[in-house]
């Protein structure tokens, strides 16, 4: 009886290795499992809630759902009295990874990961590490250190933005890549310890188990990111993949968002500028855009949109009021947009015309919009047009690098014609442009004039 006992004990064992095999085998050959750009990664040092810090009784407290810590206030950047609240407002550039290193590799156009990608934004912008990030934040560290205060208060408006990790995180050089199947599946193989699965220290040394695929990037063959590919902090936090970003179709996605805006705008005509007003920001957008330029196939009518954008993210108002600063209230601002508010052919765009200038124009508004919704904060806002605009360099270069990897109504890429000029006129054929402007003709035609984009 004990004999059959140890042989079916035997006979099960090796039953486990062969399906632990067969999984790693399926694992490490399965395309699907490799992450690509832009999949959604976690932090397990991560808290739900902000990060406080109140400066009282002489002392700076740092409160987070893992603790507190008290450090003297003499040389705090905040006055007695005051509370910092930081709450990572920008939520929808926490938590994800850009692929920037494979080259020639990909997955519906979109880039694979490789191991190397964990260069963070903020130690692109103070270090000079890497010509582009992977990783922006992860939210809010719930891990507390006396020196965390002084990496928080040097930034600020950044820690507000992304959360405080954005302040702290410090990955190690490269993730690890992968963790062993049979670690994970709990296979406890002590005659194979030293040369296979030595599972109390988690340490693999059967290079068949980790031959993950390899992708070209600028400096060589690199590992690939699979769903077990974890990236540790040296704070102690450990970053995974939550999935790898190839089951969903973003760019449909994307599609579907911008027809939703489009659907938004009807064109009807409307009886005077008091009900222009009430239009949605995404139609009024678009109206102002055609108003200002019918025409769009050699650039009038990009050059209106970044035009706008330029002004919502300048330290100007343009007449909006200071409370107001908001996509809705630029449009709106009095002595602003003339073409839109005073001439009452701008009430009736669909009698204009011109279909495809009002298409494209349409086409634009809603593309920038979605990118709007995808880097403001929109605080629940159904409209992202009434959001107050927060004057972020970087996030208007994200809302403008979204805009500029979409097409126009005829399918062309959306190039920027006249960089951060924020104001234009309308000017005939005869007008000499001077230092620093730009002047944009009317289908191309040197001698139809056109619109002049200039300096403040």
């Amino acid at each position: 009886m004990g004999k059959e006992i140890d042989e079916a004990g035997a006979a099960m064992a090796e039953a486990i290795k062969e399906m632990t095999a067969l999984l790693l085998e399926n694992y490490i050959s399965d395309d699907w499992n490799y992450a690509v750009d832009g999949p959604v990664i976690s932090c397990d040092q991560m808290c739900e809630g902000p990060v406080v810090i109140k400066y009282e009784n002489g002392f700076i407290n740092l409160e987070t759902e893992g603790g507190k810590v008290k450090i003297s206030s003499e040389n705090g950047k905040h006055k007695e009295g005051d509370t910092i609240i930081y709450e990572a407002q920008l939520k929808n550039k926490i938590g994800r990874l850009s692929a920037v290193h494979a080259v020639n590799q990909t997955d519906n156009f979109k880039n694979y990961a490789t191991v190397t990608d964990c260069i963070c934004l903020r130690d692109k912008i103070e270090q000079g590490l890497g010509e582009e990030e992977s990783i922006i934040s992860m939210g809010n560290c719930k891990i507390v250190k006396q020196t965390d205060v002084k990496d928080i208060e040097d930034r600020e408006d950044e820690a507000n933005a992304y959360g405080t990790c954005y302040c702290l995180i410090k990955p190690i050089l490269e993730w690890t890549n992968p963790i062993c199947i049979e670690s994970l599946a709990g296979v406890h193989d002590y005659e194979t310890a030293g040369v296979g699965c030595v599972i109390d220290t988690v340490v693999c040394n059967s290079p068949e188990h980790h031959s993950t695929m390899m992708w070209d990037t600028k400096e060589g063959k690199k590992e690939g990111l699979t769903r077990f590919s974890k990236l540790l902090c040296t704070r102690g936090g450990v970053i995974t993949i939550m999935y790898s970003g190839q089951s969903i179709d973003y760019g449909e996605l994307m599609q579907q968002r911008i027809d939703e805006k489009l659907c938004s705008i009807s064109g009807q005509g409307v009886k005077d500028w008091e009900e222009l007003s009430t239009l949605s920001a995404t139609e009024l957008l678009a109206r102002m855009i055609f108003q200002e330029a019918h025409t769009y196939k050699t650039g009038e009518q990009n050059a209106v949109l970044f035009s706008f954008i330029n002004r919502c993210f300048s330290s100007e108002n343009f007449g909006a009021e200071e409370t107001n600063k908001t996509v809705k209230g630029l449009l709106l601002a009095e002595k602003q947009y003339q073409s839109l508010i005073e001439y009452s052919d701008a009430y009736h765009p669909l009698d204009s015309g011109d279909v495809e200038g009002w298409m494209n124009a349409q086409e634009l508004a809603a593309i920038m919009m979605v990118a709007m919704e995808d880097n403001l904060p929109a605080n629940g806002a159904e409209d992202i047009g009434l959001v107050p605009i927060i004057e972020d360099e970087y996030i208007k270069e994200e809302i403008c690098k979204e805009i500029k990897s979409m097409v126009d109504y005829d399918g062309n890429k959306i190039e920027n014609p006249i960089g951060n000029l924020p104001s234009f006129r309308g000017k005939d054929s005869t007008y000499v442009p001077k230092a620093g402007e730009i002047f944009i003709h009317t289908n191309g035609d040197e001698k139809a004039g056109g619109n002049v984009f200039r300096p403040k």
